[in-house]
This record gives structure tokens, C-alpha cells and sequence, in this order.
């Protein structure tokens, strides 16, 4: 359903990272509601909301998200429904220091259940856990098979605390291929929250980052529907992992979805 605040498109506000750094959640939550467009979003009159949750309840809607409960084998972290915590208005990815599913950490990874698009503008706002060694994520996937041609990852965003943001493009084949962009943000990704955004089209993705393309990739591989993802892992290739990561978070404020009319 199109609420009020899907209403106005991408909105979402830049913020001084000061006043952010003090402002409790609620107060950040209003001031968005109230700010304008961000160039390079979708014009609502050429697009159609078709996915959207504000977490605005107390718990992840069931029936719009499943949990990833276990221990993948390539992160440092297990994954829980626990690590997961709606409230305020935000979804937090709770990264806890406890020994579970034979590691020493643990932290959440949740996907669309049925949701499955191909194509559209994908949008979210977010702050990333302020401690180096995690990895904050927002990406799809699609449900194919490493051998079938048809099972691709797009991140949108992989941040890593203090400053990196990444843009990754997977494929499998047979064999796995990858393309890479990394950038350095002039400002600590923690302190703020900041708007994520892809445009996927049959040939071509556009990444965004606060309403300004960041990065532009023909592929002719990307044509498949795919699942909404956001997740958390404890890895060294995210930074120095220490007890500082012990209690911190990823927090979405929101998801949105459109597609072409």
C-alpha cells in the first residue's frame, strides 16, 4: 500500500552530521518525512511504488520478510531472527559478541519471502554499525543456481565503518565472476543516515548514494527476478574486528521499491 510517506518519492534528508549524532530516532524519523526529492530518484509520475515497509511496528512483518537462522560458513558471525529488532520506526541488525552456531559473533540477515522483481528503483535509507569489521549490506539476489546462467548478486551498498562504501556486481556461470567499485566517503558513514539507491534496467545498473550517481554498469547478465536483502557479518575484510563491535548496529529506516509504469 502507497503511504503517505511513500508518497513523496525518494524523500529523505541530508543531515548535519552533528545534529544527527544527537538527535534520538524520532527526531530524525520527522525531519525526513519533510524533506524534498533528491535529484536522480524516480519522478513519481513515471513510476509505481510496488514494495515499500517504513518499519513502523514492533516486529519484521512475517509476511513480507523471512530470517536467515544459522551459521554461513565465509563470515565470522552466525545469523539470527534474535539480531533483528524493529522499533522507533527503524530496523536494527543487532551484532552481539556470544559464541552461537560455533562462532564468536552473531548479527542478521533478512530477505523478501515472495517479493521478486525484476527490474526497477531500489531504495533505502540506512546508518552503518560504528565499529570497523562489520559489514553493513543492502543487496539482491536472484534464485538461480550457481550453474544455470541465472544467479546474480547486485550491492547496492556494502559500507564499512569508518568511510568505505562498495558497489559489487556477482555472477555465476560455472565459475564466479565479480566487478568492484570502492569509494571513500569525506565523512564517517555512522554518524548519519544516508539514502541508498540502484536503477536496474534490462542492460544497464545506476548506483546512487544521497541522491548522486555514484556508479553506471552495462551487463547483459542481470535479467533474472531477485530478493531484497539486507544483512550484517563479522569479517577481517570489513576491518579489524574488536570488542567495539559488541552491541553496535546497521539501522534501515526504510525500503521502497518502484518500477516503470
Amino acid at each position: 500500500m502507497l503511504t503517505r510517506r511513500g508518497l513523496i518519492g525518494c524523500a529523505a534528508a541530508v543531515f548535519a552530521a552533528g545534529r544527527l549524532r544527537d538527535a534520538s530516532a524520532a527526531e530524525s524519523l520527522a525531519a525526513s518525512r519533510k524533506a524534498a526529492p533528491l535529484p536522480g530518484c524516480p519522478d513519481p509520475a513515471g513510476w509505481q511504488l510496488v514494495f515499500s515497509d517504513e518499519f513502523d511496528g514492533d516486529k519484521l512483518d512475517a509476511d513480507k520478510w523471512q530470517c536467515e537462522a544459522g551459521s554461513p560458513g565465509h563470515i565470522q558471525s552466525s545469523r539470527w531472527p534474535e539480531n533483528i529488532v524493529v522499533k522507533d520506526g527503524c530496523c536494527r541488525l543487532l551484532t552481539r559478541k556470544e559464541k552461537r552456531g560455533g562462532k564468536e559473533w552473531t548479527s542478521g540477515h533478512f530477505w523478501t519471502r515472495s517479493f521478486a522483481p525484476r527490474y526497477g528503483f531500489f531504495e533505502c535509507r540506512m546508518k552503518t554499525g560504528g565499529a570497523a569489521g562489520l559489514n553493513n549490506a543492502f543487496w539482491l539476489m536472484a534464485d538461480g543456481k550457481k550453474d544455470d546462467g541465472k544467479k546474480f548478486e547486485i550491492d547496492i551498498c556494502e559500507s564499512h565503518f569508518p568511510d568505505k562504501v562498495n558497489t559489487n556486481l556477482h555472477w555465476w556461470g560455472g565459475e564466479h565472476w565479480a566487478k568492484s567499485f570502492q569509494w571513500k566517503a569525506p565523512f564517517n558513514l555512522s554518524t548519519r543516515f544516508h539514502t541508498l539507491g540502484l536503477e536496474w534496467t534490462q542492460d544497464e545498473l545506476l548506483w546512487y548514494f544521497d541522491g548522486k550517481q555514484v556508479r553506471r554498469q552495462e551487463h547483459a547478465i542481470c535479467r533474472s527476478p531477485a530478493r531484497v536483502r539486507f544483512s550484517t557479518a563479522v569479517m577481517p575484510w570489513a576491518g579489524k574486528i574488536t570488542d567495539a563491535l559488541d552491541g553496535t548496529s546497521m539501522i534501515v529506516d526504510y525500503v521502497r521499491v518502484w518500477q516503470r509504469k
